[in-house]
């Protein structure tokens, strides 16, 4: 059973994805994507991995199969393949975070960044297909439209820690080491 969980919520290109890079290279942490689970479908079913593809895809298995589907689908993986580390990168609704507490210690990081810089980010990064290809307003209106972004806000709400990602790789990484520091002392101190 992990002793301790990271759930990681922010927006598209806010660096949630580096932050989990960061505590799966320096802390030997597991990775759990929620939107890894939706992209193996996709890729099974030879459909491109686009943003609109996933999202589609997200919001029929909630409907279809209860707003808790992705979530069963990583605790799952967790009991099959977890360590004492365990981070949750794209915690997107609130019914993602149900059952987690039951697993071990678990804190939301809300991993943020302005939104210049979160577009930048992600039409650089060319991590999901036609993103190099969208324009700011595209971006802008994704934001504040998308199923899969608007419900963020509420997770966001709920974050123990915030980290402001704005500045070098370098800096995040300190921020992160930082948290991981107080988390480690508060558990050593209730162990």
């Amino acid at each position: 059973m992990p002793k301790l969980i990271l759930g990681l919520v922010g927006r598209k290109g806010s660096g949630k994805g580096t932050v989990a890079n960061i505590l799966a290279e320096r802390y030997g942490a597991k990775v759990f994507r929620f939107s890894a689970v939706l992209a193996d479908i996709l890729r099974r079913m030879a459909l491109e991995e686009t943003h609109d593809n996933l999202i589609r895809l997200s919001e029929i298995l909630r409907h279809e199969f209860g707003e808790d589907v992705l979530r069963h689908a990583i605790m799952a993986q967790i009991e099959r393949d977890g360590g004492d580390l365990i981070v949750l990168d794209g915690l997107r609704r609130i019914e993602d975070l149900k059952g987690f507490e039951a697993l071990g210690t678990f804190k939301i990081l809300n991993v943020t960044a302005p939104l210049e810089l979160r577009y930048k980010r992600i039409t650089v990064r060319d991590e999901k297909a036609k993103e190099t290809e969208m324009t700011f307003d595209e971006f802008v209106r994704m934001q504040t439209s998308a199923p899969t972004e608007v419900t963020i806000a509420d997770v966001e709400a709920r974050a123990t820690y915030h980290i402001d990602n704005s500045g070098t790789q370098d800096e995040l990484a300190s921020k992160v080491e930082e948290i991981v520091r107080v988390l480690q002392a508060s558990q050593n101190s209730t162990a």
